[in-house]
């Protein structure tokens, strides 16, 4: 089933139990039944927050440069951000992990419209868990991806055992935004900050910028790591 922007957060009232703040009823009742359609996800076209992600990571490819580099998107959904990178660096490839395999089978109709298809790989799975080998990615991306998962830094630990030495990490975590799909809900930047550094990442760049969405404020916090 697909569904647009604007109709998620009222899918995730409708469908989950009161209160609920269970992984497992999460992924049965909308992750493994639901994907969004390129060109509604996360509203990339008008919705500040993502134009602002988008920003932000648009800076930081232009600072690798090198032709053979191979990324790893999590929590990709559509592949959106996996279709706009391969675009943008014709000779990277890539690999993705979704735990939706809706979301997986959408991607890849995706990259092949698209023409990049040869170029990726994506499965199911879970980011606390990947199915990768150590060292093997120059970069790896989880945008709005570790506040749906109980334990965060487990999935950060991932992330950095995937990395080569000196591999960068592009994360987006939001802050004070309790929708019922966030598990971890952090109160400050200040908290987000110390998630990266009990992962021994050594943070870069860092932006924390408020927005304004139909429930209220929340802050949206980006940052750029590297593997020390």
């Amino acid at each position: 089933m697909e569904v647009k922007s604007d109709e998620l957060l009222s899918l995730e009232a409708s469908d989950l139990p009161h209160g609920v703040r269970d992984f497992k009823t999460i992924k049965e009742k909308l992750y493994d039944t639901t994907a969004y359609p390129s060109q509604e996800h996360l509203y990339y076209r008008n919705f500040a927050p993502a134009l602002e992600r988008l920003r932000f990571i648009s800076k930081h490819l232009k600072k690798l440069d090198e032709s053979d580099i191979q990324f790893c998107d999590l929590g990709f959904g559509p592949g959106v951000l996996t279709q706009f990178i391969l675009e943008e660096k014709p000779t990277w490839t890539a690999c993705g992990v979704d735990i939706s395999p809706e979301c997986v089978r959408y991607a890849e109709k995706l990259m092949k419209l698209k023409g990049v298809n040869e170029r990726v790989q994506f499965t199911t799975g879970d980011v606390r868990n990947l199915p990768y080998a150590d060292n093997t990615f120059d970069l790896v991306l989880a945008m709005e991806v570790l506040e749906h998962i109980p334990d965060p830094l487990k999935g950060l630990l991932e992330v950095v055992r995937v990395l080569k030495p000196g591999g960068y990490a592009i994360t987006s975590i939001p802050v004070q935004l309790p929708v019922p799909m966030h598990l971890y809900v952090p109160q400050n930047p200040r908290e987000v900050l110390n998630l990266y550094e009990r992962a021994n990442l050594e943070v870069l760049d860092f932006s924390a910028k408020e927005f304004r969405i139909e429930t209220g404020p929340f802050i949206a916090t980006f940052a750029l790591s590297v593997k020390v």
